[in-house]
């Protein structure tokens, strides 16, 4: 494909960014399912790869040996020849440059989900411990908010608020695959 096309109907991988909760792992599975195609979590295929969580890996190497980690085994999938498939990154993959930049070496397609702070914060409360950069309230916050131009440079950003993720699978399916997609499923 020339670097130049970025028509999504060409697209061998789909990555879904966004902040932690934003239902990147749930949404990306019904995408997957809606395709056709294999879906990936990242977070996943690092706690098989580590044998650890990643609260774990976190508290004993520290966040920049994680991403480290995370890198690399995201740029294993996309060499892998596994495509097409739908990657559900980690909240914080997309935030490195060096991971944008392989994912558009690999003419992936970025989806954003956009969802509002207090529902994501919401949402990562119920899961106490399994979010190391959940800690501390105030710099989740500025996290969030630090985090958000940067996401908002995917290719596309679909909001979440209010909405099913079946409806946002489905839409996301229509932007990037409209000749393959399923009629978007009613709320």
């Amino acid at each position: 494909m020339n670097p130049s096309t970025s028509s999504p109907l060409h697209a061998r991988w789909v990555c879904l960014t966004g902040f932690m909760g934003a239902g990147k792992s749930t949404v990306g599975a019904l995408l997957a399912e809606l395709l056709g195609w294999r879906f990936v979590d990242l977070d996943t295929e690092i706690v098989k790869q580590e044998g650890r969580s990643i609260a774990e890996i976190f508290t004993t190497v520290g966040e920049p040996q994680f991403r480290h980690i995370e890198s690399a085994v995201l740029q294993a999938y996309l060499r892998a020849e596994v495509a097409p498939a739908v990657i559900a990154l980690g909240g914080g993959t997309f935030i490195q440059a060096g991971n944008r930049a392989l994912l558009r070496e690999h003419h992936a397609k970025t989806v954003y989900l956009e969802a509002d702070f207090d529902l994501l914060q919401g949402r990562c409360c119920t899961e106490e411990g399994t979010r190391p950069l959940m800690q501390d309230p105030i710099k989740f916050r500025d996290l969030f908010q630090q985090r958000r131009p940067i996401y908002s440079l995917a290719d596309l950003t679909v909001s979440t608020a209010g909405r099913s993720a079946d409806v946002i699978a489905a839409e996301i399916a229509t932007n990037l695959e409209p000749n393959h997609a399923r009629p978007a499923v009613s709320d």
